[in-house]
């Protein structure tokens, strides 16, 4: 929006019409059409994945496809993180109900769950976003106040 004039009484508001602004704002059209591209024009993106198209449907397809194969190294960081949370909620939890009671409840929700209780160190580490059991409990357990 632009204000022209010189006083609140006198001036009048402009506003600019989509198709003035879109090429600017919003991909660089090249097309003129005024229509938003997701893409940008980037080619590049396509011919390297030995596509021949050019649509925003395709790029966001193309796009979530890839982006795990870039981004395949946070992995274990970002496991990482969730693991310190769930520490966190649990150091939560025993101030709030203590430990004895987390420990009965974990053990039973991984035995509902049929998960194992004592999977992969390694695997475990690159992948799972909570710790695994025998570490939670062994972890609760330091905490029992005896």
């Amino acid at each position: 929006m632009r204000w022209s004039g010189t006083g609140p009484r006198t001036g009048t508001l402009q506003t600019p019409s989509y198709n003035q602004t879109s090429g600017a704002d919003s991909g660089h059209d090249p097309g003129g059409s005024g229509t938003p591209r997701l893409d940008g024009g980037a080619a590049w993106f396509y011919s390297s994945l030995g596509v021949n198209g050019d649509s925003n449907a395709l790029a966001l397809l193309l796009f979530m496809l890839v982006i795990p194969v870039f981004t395949q190294f946070l992995e274990p960081l970002m496991a990482m993180m969730s693991r310190k949370h769930e520490f966190e909620a649990d150091d939560f939890a025993v101030e709030q109900a203590g430990a004895e009671p987390m420990i009965r409840a974990l053990v039973k929700l991984y035995r509902e769950n049929a998960s194992t209780l004592t999977p992969d160190p390694l695997y475990s580490a690159f992948h799972d976003s909570h710790p695994p059991a025998s570490v939670r409990v062994a972890n609760l357990s330091a905490k029992i106040v005896q």
